[in-house]
């Protein structure tokens, strides 16, 4: 396989500033060092498939773009870019308000993993998607002078700092949409200011998650009038229809879904289950289990015969997910094992409670917006990292319940109690799943808010 581009600094310089700005030595250091440290890795990220996995993608990744005849009439034209699948899967309801607000606007799209890239092109189709050409100076100086963008749009956290510097070299104003910053990051980007403070300093405005994110942002060197509290539009890309109806029994056990299963976690709430048994009032509930990744179907099937429960696949009864559950409910069965994709959102459905995995035996976690706009309670571990705030408004409603991280062997104990409360009257579970909804309904609104900040930030006319 060719490893297009096999950049070397000598042959792709950094960016220069716009005319009539100096880069300072430091600069000029930190940017060279990066640039070499690109060039050392390429090879390396170029080998891996999710960067470089077809010949397309590699012209990509070149630089070499095709932008699509409706891209390079439009005006103004728009370059949006997110990293992968998360920040992708947000951009819908922002594109739709820029179309909204801008009706002869032309977009492309670029993506970083090519998880991303995939997302990308199911939402907004091949002609204007591709994936982002390497951080450098050949790949980049021709990626612009291709698409001659009017703005550079990027999602939450990318800020590269050779895209930075070139968008800065073109006169090309950046903003930042869904802009998110963790408070670990702050002290790495201060420490690599000679590389990232110009180009910072430099971007048109910064569309902030939260106040805490806007604060952060200016810490690392964002000029404070160029920042905004939107909001994030991961509350407007949910689908929006009406509710489910309140949760029922299946064959008069209540219902439990745990989603985006890790490691640990099924054994976590197959334990918490064993505990809840012994409660008359529980009912001895149902356990839907949807993994997140399905090579451990095998792994938690064995879980589950561990457990003395009787375990069967999705993919072995032929039937709507519903129906399925109800079978299987019917039949004897204990625990309904997901081994199917893009049912998880209908499993949340069924459920009296959600059980949202990730975050109990580490620091990652899964969507809590799925079961929440779904009208379902939501429990999740200690550890889970929020990428829209959804955890505090859930905790702040009653619409969810959180471990504490430290909760160690009586982690089971504390799960078995939380579920309970849901599991013993459907009315508690009910009430709590309508404010889970409402407090995800109410935070809806930063697509609106992001664009008609970008309008004003850049400057377009409507």
């Amino acid at each position: 396989m060719s490893l297009e581009p096999v950049p070397e600094s000598a042959e792709h310089p950094v960016a220069e500033p716009p005319v009539g700005e100096r880069m300072g030595i430091g600069e000029q250091l930190a940017r060279r060092a990066y640039s070499a440290a690109w060039s050392l890795c390429w090879p390396v990220l170029a080998a891996r498939r999710r960067y470089m996995r077809d010949p397309a993608m590699r012209r990509e990744r070149a630089g070499r773009l095709s932008p699509p005849a409706s891209y390079l009439a439009g005006r103004p034209r728009l370059w949006v870019h997110g990293a992968s699948v998360g920040e992708i899967n947000a951009l819908p309801p922002i594109l739709a308000e820029i179309e909204t607000a801008l009706p002869r606007v032309g977009v492309v799209l670029s993506a970083f993993t090519d998880t991303g890239l995939d997302a990308a092109r199911r939402w907004f189709g091949h002609e204007r998607t591709f994936a982002l050409p390497a951080d450098l100076g050949g790949p980049l100086r021709q990626a612009f002078g291709t698409l001659e963008p009017d703005a550079l749009i990027l999602a939450e956290t990318e800020l590269w700092p050779g895209l930075l510097g070139e968008a800065r070299a073109q006169r090309v104003p950046v903003v930042v949409v869904n802009g998110r910053l963790s408070s670990a990051s702050v002290p790495r980007y201060r420490a690599l200011a000679p590389l990232f403070g110009p180009v910072l300093r430099s971007l048109a405005g910064v569309a902030a998650q939260s106040g805490a994110d806007a604060e952060r942002f200016a810490a690392i060197g964002v000029p404070a009038e160029a920042i905004t509290v939107a909001g994030s539009s991961k509350f407007d890309a949910q689908p929006w229809g009406d509710p489910p109806p309140p949760p029922a029994p299946l064959a008069g056990r209540p219902v439990v879904v745990a989603g985006s299963t890790r490691p640990g976690d099924e054994a976590l709430v197959l334990a918490a289950l064993d505990r809840l048994g012994a409660e008359p009032r529980a009912s001895h509930p149902f356990l839907i289990i949807a993994p997140r990744h399905l090579h451990r179907i095998p792994e938690v099937e064995r879980l589950v015969a561990h457990h003395r429960r009787r375990g069967v696949r999705r993919s072995g009864i032929a039937a709507p997910l519903a129906t399925a559950a109800a079978t299987a409910t019917a039949e004897g069965f204990d625990v309904l094992v997901m081994d199917t994709l893009g049912e998880l959102p209908q499993a949340y459905e069924l459920g009296w409670v959600a059980v949202v995995g990730g975050g109990f035996t580490g620091r990652a976690g899964h969507s809590l917006l799925e079961p929440a706009v779904r009208g379902r309670a939501v429990v999740f571990g200690g550890g889970h990292r929020s990428l829209a705030g959804e955890d505090e408004l859930l905790l702040a409603v009653g619409g969810g319940v959180r471990l504490a991280r430290d909760a160690g062997s009586d982690a089971p104990r504390a799960l078995a109690a939380a579920l309970g409360r849901f599991l013993a009257d459907p009315v508690v579970a009910a009430r709590a799943g309508e404010y889970a909804r409402a407090a995800m309904a109410a935070a809806r609104g930063a697509s609106r808010r992001a664009v008609a900040f970008t309008v004003e930030r850049l400057g377009l006319d409507l």
